[in-house]
């Protein structure tokens, strides 16, 4: 079971290591894995608060380019000299606010994979493509999209984070009952993909507060999620940790 906080362009520096420090003196148990991804400009900086902690550090994005001239961009290898573990790549935020494209998104999990770092690969339809009808078919190209570039053999952990796009930040959440649906899809086509059971695990993100956490985190093809605005509020986020812890010593 894991516990992915987004904490997006929300909190200021000081506001970033209150919560970090805020996180390390609630001594998080490791029976569920956590990781933050706070802003870039103080990951290292949380990084030194939490690593004495079961608590690790993960990137809100990173450059499709490995390295070279390109100005305002944090390179997969930058994030793990700093003590990163994970990363989000193709999050819904950079797919309509940056452009980001599905062969954006696979360069960056081959970059994130060559660093050892472990991809967070976010897929998940609009409102519009929803009500279209079209989010198994809009979710399953975005999947594909994002491991153009590699191999079942290449992965030793992948996640892949099922977010409806009409659920990020608006408190309108996807109900337990269709996640499931989506992430059993998402866990099929990835082994048909011929990446095996162990190699990648499926996570929901939309909205996830302590009060629904638990029901989502219940369902069988779910191991874990990614809350973006609850992330930043230190109860809440402890909340929804304590949620996983339960539905993991009960799975």
């Amino acid at each position: 079971m894991i516990v992915i906080g987004n904490w997006k362009m929300y909190l200021s520096v000081d506001e970033s290591l209150a919560l970090a420090k805020e996180l390390a003196e609630a001594k998080v148990s490791d029976a569920v894995e956590v990781v933050v991804c706070p802003s870039s400009i103080v990951a290292g900086s949380v990084q030194e608060i939490l690593k004495s902690t079961h608590i690790v550090l993960g990137g809100q994005n990173i450059s499709k380019e490995e390295k070279g001239a390109y100005t305002g961009d944090i390179s997969a290898q930058q994030l793990a000299d700093i003590g990163g573990t994970h990363v989000l790549v193709g999050h819904s935020e950079r797919r309509e606010y940056a452009g980001e494209t599905d062969k954006d998104t696979a360069s960056k999990v081959a970059k994130a994979l060559g660093a050892g770092l472990v991809p967070v690969l976010c897929v998940g339809e609009t409102k519009a493509e929803k009500d279209a009808g079209q989010a198994d078919q809009i979710v399953m190209s975005q999947l594909i999209g994002g491991l153009a570039e590699t191999a079942p053999s290449e992965v030793n952990k992948i996640i892949i984070a099922y977010e409806p796009r009409w659920a990020i930040g608006t408190g309108d959440t996807c109900s337990s009952d269709d996640a499931e649906g989506v992430a059993a899809a998402i866990a099929e086509k990835m082994k048909e993909l011929g990446f095996a059971d162990g190699s990648f695990t499926v996570i929901y993100g939309g909205s996830v507060t302590p009060d629904n956490a638990r029901e989502i985190l219940s369902k069988e093809h779910i191991g874990g999620v990614l809350p973006g605005g609850a992330s930043t509020k230190a109860d809440q986020f402890l909340g929804i940790i304590e949620a996983a812890q339960q539905a993991s010593s009960t799975s």
